[in-house]
């Protein structure tokens, strides 16, 4: 099995156009639908479509610039992922609550 280079030029050139893409993806329809009010998308799809891909973004993240899974002991990353990510939902439920 041949292992990649953690921190490499090449994970690092992936992972910058993976994130470049999606943000085009999540950018270029909302530009359509403030344009064309509605043709294109509904409301629920473009929501739907930009949570997607902000989701996929943050899946992107984690493993080319964080390396999440490709260290030797990752249950100390994740448990500081879990409470992030807890925080993060704590934060963002009770503003809107």
């Amino acid at each position: 099995m041949i292992r990649k280079k953690i921190g490499s030029v090449r994970s690092y050139s992936i992972g910058y156009v993976l994130s470049i893409v999606l943000t085009l993806g999540a950018y270029i329809p909302v530009v359509l639908f403030q344009n064309s009010h509605d043709t294109f998308f509904s409301q629920g799809l473009l929501i739907a479509l930009v949570i997607s891909l902000a989701v996929m973004q943050l899946f992107v993240q984690l493993i080319f610039f964080l390396h999440i899974g490709h260290e030797s002991s990752p249950r100390w990353n994740l448990v500081f992922l879990v409470s992030t990510v807890s925080i993060i939902l704590l934060v963002v439920l009770g503003s809107l609550w």
